[in-house]
Formats: C-alpha cells, sequence, structure tokens
C-alpha cells in the first residue's frame, strides 16, 4: 500500500512540474537567491528520458531540466529526486544518480560536461534532515576523511512552507498542489482547505493539467458529487459549474478505464444508475456485482470508489462479505 501511495505521489509530481510555468513558479521558490542570480529561468528545457533504470528506479523519482546561466557559454541540469516519505540513505541514492547522469554525459559528449545540481523535493509527513555521506562516516580518524564522497544538494520540505505563503503564491497550480501534498496525511485539515484549493484551480479548470490535480485531491478524500454539493455551496455558480462538470467527465472517463480492464459491459448501465441515483436499493445488487467483478479484475479501491460512488469502506464491507482479501 505504501509503494501505491508514493507512486500516486511520484506520477502526479512528475505530471505536475511537466508545466513549464508551475516549473519555473516552483524553483523560485526552491533555488536560493545566489543561484537564480546566475541563471536563466525562461531558458529551461525539461530533458526527456531518465538517468535511471532497473531496481533504482523503484527508489528514485526524477526529473531532469537543463538551464542556461547568464554566462550563456554554459548549461547546468538542475535534478529533482522526489520523496514523500523519509529515507535515512537518501544521500547514497543520490551519489549514485549522480554518477550514472555524469558518466551518460561523458558517453554522449565528453568534452561539455554539464554541472548537476540535485534537488530533494520532500513533503511527507515525518520530520527529517536528512545526512549528507560524510555524516555517516564521523567515527573514523580525520585522515580517512579526504576518501569520503561529499557533494551538496538542495533540500526544499513543503512542510516548512506556512500555509500563509503557499496562499500567496502567484502561480494557482501549484498553490493548490501545494495545499495538497502539505496535507494529504490530514484528511481534517485537507478538508478545511478545500475552499482554497478549488479557489485557486478556477482559472485552469479548463486546462488538462488542473484534471490531474483535481483527481489527486479526490483519492485522498472520501469526496462524492454530494460532498462536491455541500463544499461548493458558497463559490460562485461558474465555479460550481465548471467543478460537477469536471466531476461528471472524470467519472465516466473512469468507468470507460474500468470496462477497458475487464468489467462486464453489461454492467455498465447499473454503474451509470448508482453513480446519477446514489445507493438506490433496486441498484445495490448490480453496485455489489460491479465492485466483486473490478476488485476480482485488480481495480484500484480509489478507482473503484469513483465510479460506483460508495465510500472505501462500505466497499470494504462487500470485499469482506464475499470473502475476498481486502
Amino acid at each position: 500500500m505504501a509503494n501505491k501511495i508514493s507512486n500516486i505521489h511520484d506520477k502526479f509530481t512528475k505530471e505536475l512540474l511537466s508545466n513549464k510555468e508551475v516549473a519555473i513558479d516552483f524553483l523560485k521558490e526552491t533555488l536560493s537567491e545566489e543561484i537564480l542570480a546566475e541563471i536563466n529561468l525562461n531558458s529551461i528545457n525539461q530533458i526527456n528520458g531518465t538517468y535511471i533504470s532497473g531496481e533504482l528506479s523503484e527508489s528514485l523519482s526524477d526529473i531532469i531540466w537543463r538551464v542556461e546561466t547568464k554566462s550563456k557559454s554554459l548549461n547546468i541540469c538542475l535534478l529533482l529526486e522526489h520523496k514523500s516519505f523519509k529515507y535515512q540513505f537518501s544521500s547514497f541514492q543520490l551519489l549514485e544518480y549522480l554518477s550514472l547522469a555524469y558518466n551518460k554525459q561523458i558517453k554522449e559528449n565528453p568534452k561539455k560536461l554539464e554541472l548537476i545540481i540535485p534537488i530533494v523535493y520532500y513533503h511527507g509527513k515525518q520530520k527529517w534532515i536528512p545526512k549528507e555521506i560524510k555524516d555517516f562516516f564521523e567515527d573514523f580518524p580525520p585522515n580517512f576523511h579526504k576518501y569520503i564522497p561529499n557533494f551538496s544538494s538542495i533540500f526544499f520540505d513543503l512542510s516548512l512552507l506556512k500555509q500563509s505563503q503557499i496562499l500567496n503564491l502567484k502561480n494557482g497550480l501549484l498553490r493548490s498542489a501545494f495545499l495538497i501534498q502539505q496535507n494529504y496525511f490530514d484528511v481534517e485539515k485537507l478538508n478545511s482547505n478545500i475552499n482554497n484549493i478549488f479557489k485557486s484551480l478556477d482559472p485552469y479548470l479548463e486546462k488538462n493539467l488542473s484534471n490531474s490535480i483535481f483527481v489527486y485531491l479526490i483519492h485522498f478524500l472520501e469526496i462524492n458529487k454530494i460532498n462536491l454539493f455541500e463544499v461548493l455551496e458558497n463559490q460562485t455558480e461558474s465555479l460550481n459549474t465548471k467543478v460537477m462538470s469536471l466531476y461528471d467527465q472524470l467519472i465516466q472517463e473512469g468507468i470507460e478505464k474500468g470496462i477497458e480492464k475487464g468489467i462486464e459491459k453489461g454492467i455498465e448501465k447499473g454503474i451509470e444508475k448508482g453513480i446519477e441515483k446514489g445507493r438506490i436499493a433496486g441498484l445495490e445488487e448490480a453496485t455489489e456485482k460491479t465492485v466483486v467483478n473490478a476488485h476480482n479484475n485488480n481495480i484500484d479501491h480509489n478507482t473503484i470508489r469513483l465510479i460506483t460512488g460508495l465510500s472505501l469502506s462500505r466497499i470494504k464491507e462487500i470485499v469482506e462479505k464475499h470473502k475476498l482479501n481486502f
């Protein structure tokens, strides 16, 4: 389950920061004034592909940007590693990553190597001050210290950002993403920020990237159409219409995706009625059958929740009733 949650964070973060405008605003919050003074952020260009593969890809989630320095004769790479949980040996992971990255540069263009600046973006629940590699070898005599690999990285801990700072961000997509990621482990706090999140998303609700943020939000909340009506009660009619339309669109896409993965086509009509009318007694049997079929086809329970409109606790009851593994 922890790996699934981590993958959800990784996928969302990669998609969010693939947007050039969001990436620039994110780096403005992350990089020091000294570095920002030396680079031209408008020249930023995400490098396709990755330096990592195999087992390392299970533990690292990389995003790579190339950016020009003010001298224009030198480029640097900003290499972002995303973490949603604390890992004490992350500096050794970065060391392996940097080695792979520089080796790839040597093979492709040995005459013009680019400096790589590693950035760790962390938004986990636990407090974390990452150790540098030298910190693991403090007991060794000073004569050995020169053999210890040593490099610096930029550590950005979202939990240290005050909510007032987040709300003052100009980029609404980044603002809403930060509000979700900072509070994803605290459902009550996340719920209390829903109005701020939707207000931030309002200008972007007709853009594809907002869909990802919307799905990411409802993944961590027990939220259905009725809940949305309550949340949007004090919002403008325009925002209300946009959000409900997007919700219906994503639900329909979830249904279609579920069908592609093996849900029987004969259940489709029952699913649609279940979403529109809620838990109507006459559709209870069809809804239970949908949950069982979807579960047996290895469909994620949050996706089942979107398809049926049921809560996770109700889905668990149905699964246990049919003696299936939750």
